[in-house]
């Protein structure tokens, strides 16, 4: 028979183990929506990829990567990028 304790264990892993993947969830579909909003307002800005790296000094490969959402932007790199494109951060996470 099991005991209290391990049926609170089992109970708390399975807990933590549901928030953990609540939380990847949420970072993969914040991800997506920058990846998304990132090459709308390149388009909507009539700038290609190669143009807007130039106006934040990275590469055009960097920008295909934030597009296609194989790389992560840092907080510095938003900044940058919300600079060239003449929004806010918050553009970059908007559903609409």
């Amino acid at each position: 028979m099991e005991t209290l304790k391990n049926q609170l264990v089992r109970a708390y892993k399975r807990q933590t183990l549901s928030k953990g993947i609540e939380a990847v969830t949420q970072a993969l579909e914040s991800l997506n929506l920058f990846s998304r909003n990132l090459r709308k307002l390149r388009i909507e800005r009539k700038l290609t990829q190669d143009a807007l790296a130039k106006k934040i000094g990275k590469t055009h490969a960097t920008i295909h990567r934030f597009e296609t959402g194989e790389l992560d932007p840092k907080s510095d790199h938003l900044e940058q990028l919300a600079w060239a494109l003449n929004c806010q951060v918050n553009d970059f996470f908007s559903k609409s």
